[in-house]
């Protein structure tokens, strides 16, 4: 499984053109994993209406990242599934994710 797992998250590391630097993607994929589970929060609508209070130019950012959360957890979901193979499933769907932002593949 570690194997495996480390192979995916290489695979990943080098399409997002950041290899050897693995600590960029998994910062990346501990961002996805939140999105999947967690979608856009409270938490992120807080910081949200906080910042616009201060800068109310931000919206067109802020509206990407809500946006971009909600998609990644509409559509990748379902590969969080509890249990041994836990994070074997989210680092596919991570390189699923990969694969769509940075190569354009579907």
């Amino acid at each position: 499984m570690t194997d495996d797992l480390n192979s995916i998250l290489v695979e990943c590391a080098k399409l997002r053109g950041c290899y050897p630097l693995m600590h960029r993607t998994l910062s990346e994929l501990d961002w996805f994993c939140k999105a999947i589970i967690h979608g856009w929060t409270q938490y992120d609508q807080y910081q949200m209406d906080e910042m616009l209070t201060e800068y109310p130019d931000a919206w067109s950012m802020w509206s990407y990242a809500r946006d971009e959360k909600e998609s990644i957890k509409n559509r990748w979901n379902a590969a969080y599934e509890y249990g041994d193979n836990e994070l074997i499933h989210l680092a596919r769907a991570f390189l699923d994710y990969c694969r769509t932002t940075y190569t354009g593949e579907a």
